[in-house]
């Protein structure tokens, strides 16, 4: 019966888990086959464990979690089969996002490069390229991040199916925006959209380009289609309110981030997107001046300060989380932690070499020292520094970058930022 119930649950429960979470009745099923398994029935037990693993996303089942994942992968290890290794391997490196832990993330995806490999299974080693991408691009290792691609670009054209298509576009789309061709990015993002007709997969891409280069209103359709589609996911929601926010409309970038602020956070799920959405989280909190949600943002984004924030699900890039959590800093009067933050995003977007968000980690420098005003020459360094990002993202051709940088620099130089007494 175990096993018949497993089987049901695990066909059921493949797309079961999707941004926002998992459905709780197909957690449930997973619970009770896991109850019902007899212990000795160690591929079953894995690949259900496995599954159930990545259902439990919500900061609340973060030890169940962390339990189910042990398990499974002890059961695949006495299953004797590599392809359920795998896919355990593959729940570990998602439970590991829940302890900031990129070391073992690494660690983990090789080893599940290697058990896919030695089982010829070709689509689980394609899953772990993947998952190299995100970590390599989360560590600033642009060179590892490019070698998986090609890697996954060898192996895709075996299969020549349009998910894989779409996700090659889509990681090549990561690259080029890094490297500062925003034209380059977006005609590739385009394509992908193309080959998947939807926006829900492109959608953190077009967000990601849009906040540098604007205009805005093609991005807010994408993301208004994603929240159509998955209505409890995060991302959707909180990039809505970013680019409220970056058009300085507060009276709608305010009831936007209140939905998902509404309780300090706690039931945003560890979803693929979430590392991504609490940063533009930050960004929009330091807008609204929320000193009370800067308070928890700053407890959830500390963990992960040093970090890119890339998307999991189809590795969009949103440059250092040091960034955003430096304007948190900066909101609750942290000053020398906040230079601290910044000066570090700005040493993790140059070694990612992303012109780009070096460019907009400079404005945000600027910013912090006009605003604090403490050194000698501080409002004339600042003045250099938003000059700089501003030629930097005329040069890139970041009109939202420019539009911002010019602003700052035009409000200094007429002393509209000068700080008294």
């Amino acid at each position: 019966a175990g096993e018949l119930l497993a089987r049901a649950s695990l066909a059921r429960s493949g797309q079961a888990v999707g941004p926002g979470g998992a459905d709780p009745e197909i957690v449930g099923h997973l619970e009770e086959c896991l109850r019902l398994l007899p212990s000795d029935a160690h591929a079953t037990r894995a690949l259900v464990g496995a599954r159930l693993a990545v259902a439990l996303n919500t900061p609340s089942a973060a030890a169940r979690r962390a339990l189910v994942c042990r398990g499974a992968l002890d059961d695949a290890r006495r299953s004797g089969r590599d392809d359920v290794l795998a896919q355990a391997l593959a729940a570990r490196h998602r439970a590991l996002w829940d302890h900031s832990d990129l070391v073992g993330q690494v660690e983990t995806a090789a080893l599940m490069t290697a058990a896919a490999r030695d089982c010829g299974n070709r689509e689980l080693e394609l899953q772990s390229l993947q998952l190299r991408l995100v970590d390599a691009l989360e560590q600033s290792d642009i060179g590892a991040a490019e070698s998986s691609i090609e890697e996954y670009a060898r192996l895709a054209s075996e299969f020549r199916q349009a998910p894989y298509e779409l996700r090659l576009r889509l990681f090549r789309a990561t690259c080029a925006l890094v490297d500062g061709d925003l034209a380059g990015a977006e005609g590739l993002v385009e394509e992908a959209h193309q080959v998947g007709s939807s926006a829900v997969p492109v959608a953190a891409h077009s967000l990601a380009i849009a906040r540098l280069r604007g205009p805005h209103e093609a991005v807010r359709s994408r993301l208004h289609d994603f929240v159509g589609a998955y209505p409890a996911a995060t991302l959707p929601r909180i990039g809505l309110a970013a680019l409220h926010a970056a058009d300085d409309r507060r009276d709608a970038a305010a009831p936007a981030f209140e939905r998902i602020a509404a309780r300090d956070f706690v039931d945003v799920p560890r979803d693929d997107e979430w590392l991504v959405s609490m940063s533009l989280a930050g960004d929009v909190c330091a807008y609204l001046g929320d000193r009370r949600r800067a308070e928890r943002l700053v407890e959830l984004l500390r963990p992960f300060a040093g970090r890119v924030a890339v998307s999991h699900a189809n590795a969009s890039c949103h440059g250092s989380v040091s960034r955003p959590l430096g304007s948190l800093m900066a909101l609750l009067g942290r000053w020398e932690e906040e230079r601290g933050c910044l000066g570090g995003a700005i040493e993790v977007d140059a070694r990612l070499r992303a012109p780009i968000f070096v460019a907009r980690d400079q404005l945000g420098l600027a910013n912090v020292i006009a605003c604090s005003g403490v050194e000698p020459g501080a409002v004339d360094r600042a003045v250099k520094l938003a000059r700089e990002a501003e030629l930097a993202a005329t040069r890139l051709g970041a009109a939202g970058v420019v539009a911002a940088a010019t602003r700052l620099a035009v409000a200094l130089e007429a002393g509209a930022l000068l700080r008294k007494g």
